[in-house]
């Protein structure tokens, strides 16, 4: 079972993946269940490890880690157990937020209401619209957006540094 988790953590470690606190979570899982003799993945060893675990959140996000660890070993090797629905977070999750989606009608209003806040610069407003507009076209971050420098745009291509897994694209 160590050995499963640590090629789990590995693959998530080369894809850009910085969890340090399910990289904890899973290897104390991974001890948990190879003390009790497995070699697969077991509902009855989820359960038993995450049964004196305080809170619902956090017997809820370790489900989650090892229900994706799961899906991971199951895809090699269908002995390892899913764990049933009703332990899955993901369904009727309700403190998770829906996202909200603007027209294009509410986006150029949104770039509009700047030039009526009395910024104190005269290019703040244009500055924001910019943002807005970069933001709503791309799909990219605030973050990433802010960051933007004019040596980032080349003609017809961007260059995105720092992005959400401290990558450049």
């Amino acid at each position: 079972m160590i050995a499963a988790v640590e090629r789990y953590l590995e693959l998530r470690a080369e894809l850009g993946y910085q969890d340090s606190d399910l990289r904890r979570g899973l290897r104390r899982f991974a001890a948990f269940a190879a003390a009790r003799g497995a070699v697969h993945l077991r509902n009855e060893d989820v359960l038993a490890w995450i049964e004196p675990m305080g809170s619902a959140h956090v017997r809820r996000r370790c489900v989650d880690w090892v229900g994706n660890l799961g899906a991971f070993l199951r895809a090699e090797d269908d002995t390892h157990e899913a764990l049933p629905p009703r332990y899955s977070s993901r369904l009727g999750c309700r403190d998770r937020l829906i996202p909200f989606v603007y027209s294009v009608e509410e986006i150029l209003s949104v770039m509009e209401g700047f030039a009526s806040l009395g910024l104190s610069h005269p290019y703040d407003a244009l500055t924001y619209r910019v943002i807005i507009g970069l933001i709503a076209a791309t799909g990219m971050r605030v973050s990433e957006a802010l960051n933007l420098r004019l040596t980032d745009v080349d003609g017809t291509k961007l260059f995105i540094r720092q992005t959400k897994f401290n990558k450049d694209r």
